[in-house]
């Protein structure tokens, strides 16, 4: 009788431990996660600086065109027009400096920079507008790629010799 009772205890552990590998015991949270991603706009050029070269100095005379290349990211632009602005620290009284949008090249965003005009402008101390952007498919909010600008000076007056340097400041605005 005392072997059948053992039996029965163990038994009995048995289920026990069964029971207990059976019936999941655990606790739960939950945990709402919210994901910002900020705005960013991420502006670069090739290079610091670039030499324009004349060969003339009467006036009328153009510099040979410089081409500067650049790479932008941005990842919320909603606005369409003036994206892409330029302007000189200041108006120098012999020469006008001038700029062109030289082409998109388009390295995965869902927009690109178009130009506008189409045609060298001359740069002042306030924005003048060289590329807009173009939506090409789902939000058309971001643009990521690499483009270049042309500069040249044309004389405005019989050129001295030396040199002069301009300041440009490029605006790449998403609002």
């Amino acid at each position: 009788m005392s072997a059948h009772f053992s039996f029965k205890a163990s038994l009995a552990g048995f289920l026990l431990v069964l029971q207990c590998l059976l019936v999941p015991v655990c606790a739960a949270d939950i945990v709402s996660l919210r994901f910002q991603v900020p705005s960013f706009i991420q502006l670069e050029s090739e290079s610091s600086s670039l030499t324009l070269l004349f060969s003339d100095f009467s006036p009328g005379a153009e510099s040979e065109p410089a081409r500067m290349e650049y790479m932008i990211m941005a990842n919320n632009v909603t606005r369409q027009r003036g994206v892409l602005m330029a302007q000189i620290d200041s108006k120098d009284p012999d020469l006008d400096l001038q700029a062109q949008f030289d082409g998109f090249n388009n390295l995965g965003g869902n927009a690109f920079l178009v130009q506008t005009p189409k045609e060298f402008v001359t740069l002042t101390d306030r924005d003048v507008l060289l590329a807009d952007k173009t939506p090409v498919s789902g939000s058309g909010k971001t643009v990521r790629g690499t483009f270049g600008i042309l500069y040249k000076a044309r004389a405005i007056k019989e050129l001295t010799a030396g040199t002069r340097i301009k300041t440009i400041k490029l605006t790449f605005t998403d609002v």
